[in-house]
C-alpha cells in the first residue's frame, strides 16, 4: 500500500466529512507527477481515474469526486505535467500519452486494482490523449468515459491551423495563451468567476502540444473502428471550444461493444462545472458501475 502525505478536508456530505489525500509518482524521466486520491469506505480493488482537461487542475475536481459518491471505489485524479502541482513543463503530446499509460500502470500495482477493474474518466484533451494511449498501449480497463473530446478545437480565426503551423516554423519553442474565458467554458456565473481567479491554472499551452493534439485529434477519428472499449461519450450541446460533430462521427465509428453517447444540450465546454452537473456525474457514476459488474461477472 502507498501511504499519502497530505490530507485535505472538503466539507461535509451525508457520509460525514469527505477526505482527499496528495500523492506523487516518478515519472519515465524523472519528473513528479502530483495526484489526488480519495479512499474508499471498505477494502476495494476497484477504481475510477479522473483526468482533467486542459487549463485546469485537479484541485478544482475535489467536489466531482465528493459529488460522485462512489463510497466503495478508489478515485484518483491527476495533475497533467505542466498543470497544478505537476510543475516540469509539458513539452509534447507524447509525453502525456506516456504519462497517461504510467499513471495507469501506477494506479494499479501501488494500490491492488487489476487494471480490468479500472474505469478511465477524460474530458477534452486528455480524452484525446487516453484514446492514443489505449490504442497503443492496450490497457484492458473496464470502461471509458469521455467528456467534449477535443477531436477538433474551434479557433475562431479563418485559416489559423495554416497561421499557428507557418508561426510553429519559424518559432517552435514558443507558447500562446489561451483564448478562453470562464463565461465560455460553463453558464454558472460564480463557476466562471472562479475558473478566472484561479492563479493555480495555467494559461498557456505550447503550440508544438497544440499543433500536436489537432493531429491526434484526427488519428482519432480515423482510428476509431480499431477501439473496442467501452466507451461512453458525454458531449456539451453548447461546446464553444470542441466540435460536436466530430465527437458524433467518433462514437458512430465506435466499434465497442456498450457503447453509449449522451448529450446535454445547453452545457458549454466545462462540463464538471456546469449547471446541469448532478446530471452528468450520474452518468458517469452509473455506467462505470454497470461495466464494474459486468468485469466481475466475466472473472
Amino acid at each position: 500500500s502507498v501511504e499519502a502525505n497530505t490530507v485535505h478536508h472538503l466539507k461535509e456530505n451525508a457520509a460525514g466529512e469527505f477526505e482527499q489525500f496528495e500523492q506523487s509518482l516518478k515519472a519515465n524521466d524523472g519528473c513528479d507527477i502530483h495526484f489526488r486520491l480519495s479512499r474508499p469506505a471498505a477494502v476495494s480493488r476497484h477504481a475510477v481515474l479522473l483526468f482533467h482537461r486542459g487549463h485546469e487542475h485537479s484541485g478544482r475536481l475535489g467536489e466531482v469526486v465528493r459529488d460522485l459518491n462512489l463510497k466503495d471505489t478508489w478515485l484518483f485524479a491527476w495533475d497533467a505535467r505542466g498543470h497544478g502541482k505537476s510543475t516540469a513543463p509539458l513539452r509534447s503530446f507524447d509525453q502525456l500519452v506516456i504519462d497517461a499509460r504510467q499513471f495507469i500502470a501506477h494506479i494499479s500495482q501501488a494500490y491492488d486494482i487489476p487494471v480490468e477493474n479500472i474505469s478511465v474518466v477524460a474530458h477534452s484533451f486528455s480524452a484525446v490523449a487516453l484514446i492514443d494511449c489505449l490504442l497503443k498501449y492496450k490497457h484492458p480497463i473496464s470502461s471509458l468515459i469521455l467528456l467534449a473530446p477535443t477531436f477538433s478545437i474551434n479557433l475562431f480565426v479563418p485559416g489559423a491551423w495554416s497561421i499557428l503551423r507557418t508561426l510553429h516554423a519559424v518559432t517552435p519553442n514558443i507558447s500562446i495563451p489561451s483564448y478562453v474565458s470562464g463565461r465560455m467554458l460553463t453558464r454558472s456565473k460564480e463557476e466562471a468567476l472562479r475558473y478566472d481567479q484561479d492563479q493555480s491554472i495555467t494559461r498557456t499551452i505550447p503550440l508544438s502540444v497544440l499543433l500536436q493534439l489537432n493531429e491526434a485529434g484526427v488519428r482519432a477519428l480515423e482510428q476509431a473502428q480499431q477501439f473496442n472499449v467501452p466507451t461512453l461519450v458525454l458531449t456539451a450541446g453548447n461546446d464553444l471550444v470542441a466540435g460536436v460533430s466530430e465527437q458524433r462521427q467518433f462514437f458512430n465509428s465506435l466499434c465497442s461493444e456498450g457503447k453509449a453517447m449522451k448529450t446535454f444540450p445547453a452545457m458549454r465546454h466545462d462540463m464538471f462545472h456546469e449547471l446541469e452537473r448532478d446530471d452528468l456525474l450520474r452518468a458517469i457514476k452509473d455506467y462505470a458501475l454497470a461495466h464494474f459488474a459486468a468485469s466481475k461477472n466475466n472473472q
